[in-house]
């Protein structure tokens, strides 16, 4: 059985970042400070940098770079080994570090907009 204790604040409230900041413990909360909660997996794409977080207890789990998105799985590759981890996306809170970098900006604006002209 998967427990979600902050399921239903996160239900009422529409800044679910701030939410999470707030009762998340403190110890993950400072691995944060550059990361924005996702809530929905289709905005991200191959490469997003990536922290998950256990939402059954608040810690870190990964942290990682996206190399495969499927329905329910993203799969990362770690800094720190060359193995490849496959994450359940319903079991974690997802955070992603936005980039910084005007190009790659551009190349994921670009890529939204080629993903919405082919569907």
């Amino acid at each position: 059985m998967d427990i979600d204790p902050l399921k239903e604040i996160l239900d009422i409230y529409d800044n679910k970042h701030n939410v999470l900041m707030h009762y998340l413990p403190p110890e993950t909360t400072k691995k944060l400070h550059r990361y924005v909660y996702v809530d929905d997996i289709d905005e991200l794409f191959l490469n997003d940098r990536l922290i998950f977080v256990q939402k059954s207890n608040g810690k870190l789990l990964k942290q990682g770079i996206i190399i495969k998105i499927t329905n329910d799985q993203i799969t990362i590759k770690t800094s720190t080994s060359n193995i490849s981890f496959y994450i359940n996306t319903d079991k974690y809170y997802i955070f992603i570090n936005p980039r910084k970098n005007k190009s790659q900006k551009l190349n994921r604006s670009y890529l939204k907009e080629l993903l919405n002209s082919l569907s």
